[in-house]
């Protein structure tokens, strides 16, 4: 257990994150402080990456959940029922085509990868891409395609 106040807490974590190079780690801790310029974009990303990297880590790979934790974070949420929670790439893939106009295809795209496999469901959405030193750079590009609001 931690003894002291939330922000010495977050900046510990912060500097322990960068520290690892655990990227995604620091781009949530910079959100979720204030202390940068993160969009919530790239801090849902960033959920994302941390949310299956932990899911592999103790080898579940199915991520049922994962839709269903990430529609409470989204500007458009879909209906419960509309979340089967099958496959959480299907789930995923339906959430990320209702917030469309909030969220960059541009971006979504730099930061995906392509399947291992097709499947009917969720066609081209693949594996995040985790991120790492020299990606950022990709960011003020995929960010300048603008998207209505």
């Amino acid at each position: 257990l931690f003894q002291g106040s939330g922000r010495v807490f977050r900046e510990n974590m912060q500097r322990n994150a960068a520290k690892d190079r655990r990227w995604h780690l620091y781009a949530i801790m910079q959100h979720a402080s204030n202390s940068g310029t993160v969009p919530w974009q790239v801090a849902i990303h960033a959920l994302l990456v941390e949310a299956i990297l932990r899911d592999e880590a103790t080898g579940y790979y199915n991520h049922e959940c994962l839709g269903k934790a990430l529609n409470g974070l989204l500007p458009r949420r879909a209906r419960p029922i509309d979340l089967l929670g099958n496959d959480g790439w299907e789930d995923l893939a339906w959430l990320l085509e209702l917030n469309q106009g909030f969220y960059n295809a541009t971006s979504l795209a730099a930061v995906s990868s392509l399947p291992d496999k097709h499947n009917i469901g969720h066609g081209w959405l693949g594996h995040p891409i985790a991120p790492s030193e020299g990606r950022e750079r990709l960011e003020p590009l995929v960010v300048a395609f603008p998207t209505p609001s």
